[in-house]
């Protein structure tokens, strides 16, 4: 099932859509819901490090969120802490 949703973008950014749209070959529409299955799937990710990171979840709770792929969740969380020393 679909929903329309309308919005008001700034004109640079529709300039970076129209980009991936000839980048990827797609229409503009499904462009821009390609765009926001990416942008709700890396707010996903980073939110799933977040807890775990707090220690609300654990780390296989973590790995659980739908865009992480085996071992992904891991290299994230440990990535981004050798990263911060």
């Amino acid at each position: 099932m679909h929903k329309t949703v309308a919005t008001r973008i700034p004109i640079e950014l529709e300039d970076e859509i129209i980009r991936f749209m000839k980048e990827e070959g797609l229409d503009k529409s499904s462009a821009i819901r390609r765009i926001l299955e990416i942008g709700v799937g890396e707010w996903k990710r980073k939110r799933a490090i977040e807890l775990y990171k707090s220690g609300k979840v654990t780390l296989w709770k973590a790995s659980l969120t739908p865009r992480f792929k085996s071992g992904a969740c891991a290299r994230s969380v440990f990535g981004q802490q050798k990263q911060a020393r």
